[in-house]
């Protein structure tokens, strides 16, 4: 782009970038472009996006230029910008992503929000014992510590470098002692033990596999197709979670599920096969869809459910068979581990303090007007990009 007027120029300001660079994204149908061209720029320069307003007529040196447009390449090549800067944020806390994990999605706050709800309303007087399946970069159980420290918390992954990651995100958001990491396949790690949850939770993978090539290029072409598909009707594993939580529950424990906006019935139809629950109850996320998935399991002395009736966002619930006032009454541990001190990586049988399934996380390495109001110079960085 030349501006004759102007002749030639051989800098380029934060502004001058941020207008560009939000017109070129547009013109390659990228989602925010004004936010991602701050969000990329800002990652450039290491600051924070509102001092690139605060520095708008600060000029780029050639090292700094060369770098965004780098940047800019891949995400108009789609690629997530969660990936381009390797962060993305969660509850109001910092996750670092990369790619092989999944990138956490707003909905999947809906999943926090809850199990901070069914957590709340446990009427036990001992802490309780929570554990997160598939836990990729960590963010679900990172959040619920944070927000509920005094519990015990648990996560597992079948990939040791995802795990890894996660550990790192925990210790990164305080919670380097906080949280007891598995290395398996969902219940897998713990399948020879006689450990017995509280609550267990769980965003699996939920696409139906010939539904994924149709998504967006940031979904299908980047993330991990492990994390994504879910066989041919989206329930392989929710299926396969669902018939074996039973066997780690205590007795009215409960079951949290992130699932498809579309797979309600299909999940009320497996629960109902399955007498060991006492019912099936949903939560709508922020866009008003059936998101969050809530199993109670019976409880042969009051089968009750974990769940108030309106969650933090206000979304209503929707019971299968549930009374939504009532609170479960658990039933205490026939165990007690003596996590105290406990570090590194063990051997044997769990929950004792010689098992080869836990660690504790970190324990293993592992503004509008300003835009509109300046013109582009000669200097046209697109011509880099399309070469």
């Amino acid at each position: 782009m030349k501006t004759p007027s102007e002749g030639t120029r051989t800098s380029w300001t934060i502004l001058d970038l941020l207008k560009w660079t939000t017109d070129y994204f547009n013109r390659h149908t990228i989602d925010s472009p004004r936010a991602t061209a701050e969000i990329l720029l800002a990652h450039t320069l290491a600051v924070k996006r509102i001092d690139l307003y605060l520095r708008y007529d600060q000029p780029l040196n050639p090292t700094e230029l060369q770098q965004f447009k780098a940047l800019i390449k891949r995400r108009a090549a789609r690629e997530p910008v969660a990936y381009i800067i390797g962060t993305k944020e969660f509850w109001g806390l910092d996750f670092a992503v990369a790619p092989g994990t999944l990138i956490p999605r707003p909905e999947t706050e809906c999943l926090v929000e809850n199990t901070l709800a069914a957590i709340d309303a446990a009427t036990s007087h001992r802490p309780l014992h929570i554990l997160e399946l598939g836990t990729g970069s960590g963010a679900v159980v990172t959040a619920l510590a944070k927000e509920r420290p005094g519990q015990f918390f648990y996560a597992s992954d079948r990939f040791h470098q995802t795990l890894a990651l996660a550990r790192r995100n925990a210790a990164a958001n305080g919670l380097a002692e906080g949280i007891y990491f598995f290395a398996g396949d969902w219940f897998a790690p713990v399948a020879q033990s006689r450990v017995r949850f509280d609550i267990v939770v769980s965003n699996p993978p939920y696409i139906n596999s010939t539904i994924i090539p149709t998504l967006q290029p940031e979904i299908h072409a980047f993330e991990p197709q492990t994390a994504l598909d879910g066989g041919p009707d989206g329930l392989d594993c929710i299926r396969g979670i669902i018939q074996q939580a039973p066997d780690y529950l205590q007795p009215g424990g409960c079951l949290l599920l992130e699932t498809g906006n579309d797979q309600h019935p299909a999940i009320e139809q497996l629960v109902g096969q399955q007498p060991e629950y006492a019912g099936v109850a949903f939560a709508k996320d922020y866009s008003g869809y059936d998101r969050i998935a809530r199993l109670t399991l019976t409880d042969v002395e009051a089968a009750n459910t974990l769940f108030t009736s309106k969650s933090k966002s206000g979304s209503s619930y929707r019971h299968a068979g549930l009374d939504p006032a009532s609170r479960v009454a658990f039933h205490e541990l026939d165990w007690i581990p003596a996590f105290a001190g406990m570090t590194g990586t063990f051997s044997g049988r769990f929950p004792t303090p010689d098992c080869n399934i836990i660690s504790k996380s970190g324990s293993v390495p592992g503004s509008e007007s300003i835009l509109q109001r300046t013109q582009l110079p000669d200097f046209d960085p697109e011509s880099d990009l399309e070469s």
